[in-house]
């Protein structure tokens, strides 16, 4: 055989190769989005699941409140979701919240729940890919439309 026979071989050699590497990497390319897909669904779901939980304990004035059984059984259903699919930023600071309400307990600060509150949200929106640019420092704006003092409240507290 000749050179040129064996370059033919090479070339031919290389491209299936180089093919096979190709399509095997789209696969896997593909399958990590899809996978990422799937868990930015989840993550919205428990996310909006902790969001509307938080949001009926700051309205339990208005709505009636809940027993701490029926509290706390949502906070765990939430919280299961969180777990596994949360960033651990969002489970970094859903813990900061949760240890500031269960150790302060009554002698909680309104601002500083509302704001470690709103950290949680940030992190859940920054984790699924949302800005939180215009929100303030701790997204605390998110809270702007459920409070009537709000320049009071939280905007009187950062300055």
């Amino acid at each position: 055989m000749n050179s040129s026979v064996w370059l033919t071989i090479a070339s031919v050699g290389a491209t299936l190769v180089g093919g096979a590497l190709g399509y095997f990497l789209k696969y896997f390319l593909d399958k990590k989005q899809e996978i990422g897909s799937k868990n930015a669904d989840h993550k919205r779901s428990a996310y909006l699941e902790v969001i509307s939980l938080m949001l009926t304990v700051l309205s339990q004035t208005k709505l009636g409140t809940l027993s701490d059984k029926e509290l706390v059984k949502q906070l765990n259903n939430s919280y299961e979701q969180c777990i596994l699919y949360a960033s651990p930023k969002v489970i970094n600071t859903f813990g900061d919240l949760m240890q500031y309400l269960f150790t302060v307990g009554d002698a909680q600060s309104a601002n500083e729940t509302l704001l470690k509150m709103t950290r949680v949200f940030k992190a859940m929106r920054e984790d699924i890919g949302l800005s939180n640019e215009g929100l303030g420092i701790d997204a605390e704006r998110l809270m702007r439309v459920r409070l009537n003092d709000y320049a009071t409240a939280i905007e009187g507290a950062n300055k």
